[in-house]
């Protein structure tokens, strides 16, 4: 299992559209067990950073739907701290995650948000090393959003 920390910054349109980007890293290093064999310390480091749109369902009730659909690009640097050779290497690769999350208003200001989205991977557009192909995936998302939903005129 793999965690991520995001940072999104977005513009709310009529508190039903939000346009923005985000960046994303994970917060523990990959080490995967194909790698382990031929280099027992070989680690990935992963980052992602793209765009995203995201349409809200009933946000003037206290639970709400959303509907984030984000398109980016994932990076992953591996080390096998190994300086006899240079396995070390990075790959690029598109991605495109819709999702489907509950959100909570907890306050004006503060919503909480909780729920699922599947990462559809491309096919690396850049890719040398030891790193492998990241594959599809399925993906839960919790977190805070803060700031102005609604403006009143």
């Amino acid at each position: 299992m793999q965690l991520f920390y995001q940072l999104k910054a977005g513009v709310v349109f009529w508190d039903k559209l939000t346009i923005g980007g985000y960046y994303s890293e994970a917060i523990n290093d990959v080490r995967p067990a194909n790698l382990l064999v031929d280099y027992p310390r070989a680690n990935i480091e992963m980052s992602a950073a793209g765009g995203f749109i995201e349409y809200s369902l009933y946000t003037n009730k206290l639970l709400h739907l959303t509907i984030p659909v984000a398109i980016g690009s994932m990076e992953m640097e591996g080390d096998d701290y190994n300086p006899q050779d240079i396995n070390e290497g990075e790959s690029r690769t598109m991605y495109v995650e819709p999702a489907v999350q509950a959100e909570v208003n907890l306050h004006k200001y503060v919503r909480l948000h909780a729920g699922l989205g599947y990462r559809i991977m491309g096919d690396p557009n850049y890719s040398e090393g030891i790193i492998p192909r990241a594959d599809d995936a399925l993906s839960f998302q919790v977190g805070l959003k803060f700031g102005l939903f609604q403006i009143k005129k």
